[in-house]
């Protein structure tokens, strides 16, 4: 009976793991990779600042676990050009990025957030932008 418990729990958080990733296939795939912002990063990151820093706060709703969804969101973020550095709290559901103003803008910055695992998944609000001092 134990056995049977500790199997059922196993199972329920491996499924809860597995629904927080993101959906890939090759459809969703070719899509993304057309669709995708023409500032994303593809093999090198460009750090020169051509523009000013700004900072961007925002909203993201959707998320349902840390690993799974807030990790991911921020590892897509902080791979666009031009991004020096991008948080997401998952307690919260805040992000914060830093980047280079003349590489990203708030556009672009929602449109990755809300394309991640599928792009049905999560919704980017209450967006806020200002000049970031130098970090």
């Amino acid at each position: 009976m134990k056995w049977l418990q500790n199997f059922a729990i196993l199972s329920f958080l491996s499924v809860g793991l597995i629904a927080c990733g993101e959906k890939t296939n090759q459809e969703t795939d070719a899509v993304a990779e057309n669709d995708a912002p023409k500032t994303e990063q593809t093999e090198e990151k460009n750090d020169a600042l051509q523009g000013e820093l700004a900072k961007a706060d925002f909203e993201i709703e959707g998320m349902s676990c840390a690993m799974g969804c807030a990790a991911t969101i921020e590892k897509k973020l902080a791979a666009l050009d031009g991004v020096k550095e991008a948080k997401v709290d998952f307690e919260t559901k805040k992000a914060e990025v830093i980047y280079d103003d003349a590489k990203q803008n708030e556009e672009t910055l929602q449109a990755t957030v809300e394309k991640v695992a599928g792009g049905e998944t999560y919704k980017v609000k209450n967006i806020h932008t200002e000049k970031a001092a130098e970090v």
